[in-house]
């Protein structure tokens, strides 16, 4: 083969990694490969974030839809991994593809949803542990929970969270809610 023949397959094999899992099959060798290169950073937690989603992780997974009970346990335990390892939705999803049969849209959909509910509780007990108090809750267009809206732009106790449909939510905490915290520059 020429030097250019060489160059050329070089050049597609890289355009090819350079894509990533967007452009090759779901279940190709690059696409694995891919996930491991981009396979994110086990998280630093303090104990206090740790210990907040640990208490709230069964009702996190419990509102997966279509989970048989008898999955629950092992599903928490997924999650939880998937988290530890730095909200690693993609790997996630396949795990919750592979192990109890979604569809990889759905799989996607609900890995997504319990790595940003999880996000949230996390940021919220960092926030507390910096020594904020309250925050100011960001209503975000893709938030599919209307009454999210109505709170837009209005403070929340941090340790009690905002008071919205007669429960005490966080922004992010619930399935499709995008909502964001804002945290003052100063603490308390």
């Amino acid at each position: 083969m020429s030097v250019m023949g060489n160059f050329t397959t070089f050049a597609h094999t890289a355009y090819a990694l350079i894509q990533g899992p967007l452009a090759l099959g779901e279940d190709s060798i690059l696409t694995s490969s891919w996930r491991k290169l981009t396979r994110r950073k086990p998280l630093q937690l303090s104990t206090r974030a740790i210990d907040a989603y640990r208490g709230v992780i069964v009702v996190k997974v419990g509102r997966i839809d279509r989970l048989p009970s008898k999955y629950r346990k092992e599903a928490i335990e997924i999650v939880w991994s998937a988290v530890m390892r730095g909200y690693d939705d993609a790997g996630l999803a396949q795990e919750l593809h592979e192990r109890f049969g979604f569809t990889r849209a759905r799989a996607r959909d609900i890995a997504k949803s319990q790595c940003r509910m999880a996000s949230a509780v996390i940021e919220n007990a960092e926030n507390l542990e910096k020594g904020f108090l309250n925050a100011v809750w960001v209503h975000k267009p893709r938030c599919t929970v209307p009454s999210h809206g109505a709170f837009n732009f209005r403070r929340y106790n941090l340790r009690t969270g905002a008071c919205i449909d007669d429960k005490q939510v966080l922004p992010g905490s619930e399935p499709g809610c995008f909502c964001q915290a804002s945290v003052g520059a100063q603490p308390g």
